[in-house]
């Protein structure tokens, strides 16, 4: 399933196109411009992460939970602040090497290695933390989440006990952002049309599971 979307809509069935401004901007009018639209994708979004391809996922590792993850993805920043949504980078691809699995019963998932086009994704993965379950600050650990059961969360598929892949799969992502109502976006045109219509995405619950 494809959810990107190219150009901005707000029902998701009618395409809007929006005259673009060709105006010269100071660097300095550029920058601020560029902070702006960086705050206002940040609310609409959930998260931002390297996006794989789910049939090529699946037809290796087929989910074994009870809800699948529909656009299965290493993350880069969830909730992320304005400065964590690199709009510059969007589309970048990146090589993905799945080397363990892990299946606790509640969560199911890959651990992986990452090598992004883009520096600036790779150092934020590379640099990302989160607490443990003893609440110490740590490295988290690049995962992809297959599926969980039911009640279970994504977020703690990072704590699974990864056994090593006899063989590791290769895979290829690419950076996007996952808004509120489920859709990818993976084009920074489609940003500036949403801030352009004042469109405020509504979050719907659980949109990224099957």
């Amino acid at each position: 399933m494809d959810n990107d979307v190219k150009s901005f809509n707000t029902d998701n069935s009618k395409n809007q196109t929006e005259t673009t401004d060709l105006t010269v901007q100071s660097p300095f009018e550029s920058l601020a411009v560029e902070r702006e639209l960086a705050d206002y994708a940040k609310d609409q979004i959930i998260y931002a992460g390297l996006f794989i391809d789910p049939d090529s996922l699946y037809d290796k590792f087929p989910p074994n939970l009870s809800h699948r993850i529909r656009d299965p993805h290493v993350t880069t920043a969830y909730r992320p602040s304005a400065d964590k949504v690199f709009l510059n980078s969007l589309g970048s691809s990146a090589k993905i090497r799945a080397i363990a699995y892990g299946n606790n019963g509640e969560n199911e998932g890959l651990l992986v290695e990452v090598s992004a086009s883009d520096p600036t994704i790779q150092k934020t993965l590379v640099e990302r933390v989160a607490p443990d379950k003893t609440g110490e600050v740590k490295s988290v650990p690049m995962h992809i989440t297959l599926s969980i059961a039911d009640g279970a969360e994504a977020v703690n598929t990072k704590y699974l006990d990864y056994k090593p892949l006899e063989t590791p799969l290769e895979l290829t992502g690419n950076y996007k952002l996952f808004r509120k109502d489920g859709v990818l976006i993976s084009d920074k045109d489609t940003i500036r049309e949403m801030q352009s219509a004042n469109f405020s995405a509504q979050e719907v619950e659980d949109p990224d599971r099957l």
